[in-house]
């Protein structure tokens, strides 16, 4: 048909019509490259503005399905918690990467709020490209942390320990279960020592009770910093969690 070229004319373009294009919001992808034959190439702002609206568009649209995810998520006990350690801090980035995890229905849960979500999936957002995983997805993966009791690092602090143990973890080793895998390589993005990438946690038990229990985790580069306001903040913690964890 005249005007029409075949496939083959199209799917090798020429190397010099290859151009980069950024994307505004983070995501899985942080750009693409289009390359495009002489014959299109009046079309490419276009094109370009058309691959950006369409990824965006699917990484907004991700974000506010997280954001709703949190709000249900997010309890008077979390907010509570997350709260009072704000208060207690010095610093606006003392607390990246501390979070609480407590048992729910059995299993292991972190408790988060959105300020400590949006901490967490700034973090992600640095290291997807390290981890190989979109932001999301890494997050979504810890928003819904479900671990049984038995698998769970937190479990294993409150049954060789007691309130105010700590217990370095190394999220160093080989993933041994691909159901878990993504969960830990997000554990590993939000642990991460930035200086000698070193995936060490510090994991304290702020409270114990019948068969619940709150931990608290923090990345050890945070160590120096936090435990102090931690044992500080102990009893008033542990309080919370008691009138409220029930």
């Amino acid at each position: 048909m005249p005007g029409l070229k075949s496939w083959d004319h199209y799917k090798q373009p020429a190397r010099e019509a290859k151009t980069h294009h950024a994307f505004a919001v983070p995501g899985r992808y942080s750009g693409a490259y289009l390359a495009l034959p002489p014959d299109l190439d009046k079309h490419r702002e276009w094109l370009c503005r058309l691959a950006a609206t369409v990824f965006e568009a699917g990484y907004r649209g991700f974000n506010d399905m997280l954001g709703k995810l949190v709000q249900s998520r997010e309890t008077d006990l979390s907010a509570s918690l997350y709260g009072h350690l704000r208060r207690a801090v010095n610093s606006a980035n003392a607390l990246d990467g501390v979070l609480f995890a407590s048992p729910d229905d059995g299993r292991i849960v972190y408790l988060l709020d959105m300020k400590a979500v949006e901490t967490v999936n700034d973090t992600l957002i640095k290291t997807a490209a390290k981890i190989k995983e979109g932001p999301q997805q890494a997050l979504l993966e810890l928003l819904n942390m479900s671990l049984p009791r038995a698998r769970s690092q937190s479990q294993l602090l409150v049954s060789e320990g007691k309130e105010m143990d700590i217990r370095v973890f190394d999220f160093k080793k080989k993933l041994s279960d691909s159901e878990t895998a993504l969960l830990e390589k997000a554990e590993k993005a939000v642990y991460e020592t930035a200086e000698r990438e070193e995936h060490n946690a510090v994991a304290m038990i702020i409270a114990q009770n019948r068969d619940t229990f709150l931990n608290v985790w923090c990345p050890v580069s945070r160590m120096a910093e936090v435990l102090p306001i931690l044992k500080r903040e102990q009893r008033t913690l542990r309080k919370l969690f008691l009138e409220l964890g029930s």
